[in-house]
Formats: structure tokens, sequence, C-alpha cells
């Protein structure tokens, strides 16, 4: 990553992506972009409500084991206890400079290059698993 001293500390990683994939969910199921519910659990990130600004969101703390949203965003860390089969994909959030633990090595590299390790915080975006083509044990052929 090229990086320079007066950068945020820190900067949003994968937003693209994660709303690109669940774009492509949501026209999948329902014929268009934005239809399905997203529920966002165990995160405190305006970033990531002003990405999903045009979606039907809501935030909570926790998801009861009966609840089965169509989608769903949690921290990487996070266990997930529902009676539902969900398949999730992790993406970089955040992203941060590791100006801190830099070593020699990685503050040459800077100095020749600009480019320094960095640190990133990881979210997972599940689908329940209905809403996935490719199944496990759903036939394919015609």
């Amino acid at each position: 990553l090229t990086a320079e001293f007066w950068q945020p500390g820190v900067r949003p990683a994968g937003a693209d992506l994660v709303l690109k994939i669940a774009n492509e969910i949501s026209d999948l199921n329902r014929g268009n972009v934005r239809s399905l519910p997203l529920t966002i659990t165990g995160m405190d990130s305006p970033a990531l409500l002003w990405l999903f600004r045009d979606w039907d969101t809501q935030v909570v703390e926790s998801i009861a084991p009966n609840d089965t949203p169509p989608l769903l965003i949690t921290p990487a860390n996070s266990q997930l206890s529902l009676t539902t089969s969900y398949r999730g994909e992790g993406f970089a959030w955040r992203e941060a400079v590791s100006w801190v633990t830099a070593t020699r090595a990685d503050w040459l590299r800077w100095f020749v290059y600009h480019q320094m390790t960095v640190q990133h915080d990881q979210i997972i975006l599940w689908v329940r698993s209905d809403l996935v083509l490719d199944q496990p044990g759903q036939n394919t052929n015609p």
C-alpha cells in the first residue's frame, strides 16, 4: 500500500466490493438491487451505515436464534448461533498503516517506494443459504 504520513489513520478498504456482492445477491433473488433487508450486528460503523444508506438496514446488538435475516454483516471475530444455515465471506473493511510496528525493512521500503504494511479489520457478509445458487445438495442438472 502506498502510504504517506498525512493520510488519515483508518480508511475503508473493501467497501465497493461488499456493496457489489450484496447488490448481486439482492438482484439475483429479488430482481432488483437494494431490495433484500440487511441486518448489521456487533458493529458501530457510520461508514457501513452510509454505504448501505439506500437499503432497508437494521442495526441490532445480537441476533435471536430463531431470527433469519437474508443478509447479515458481522465483525470477523463474532460467532453465529442461528438455526438457519448461512454462507459467509470475509472482507477487509478498514485498513490502517502500521507505523508503530514497522521494522527497519518496512521503513526502508517506505523510504524507497512509499509502501508500508497495513493492518485490516475484517467483516463477514453472511447470506442465508436458501438465497445462494450453489446450495449443497442442490441439483443443478436440467
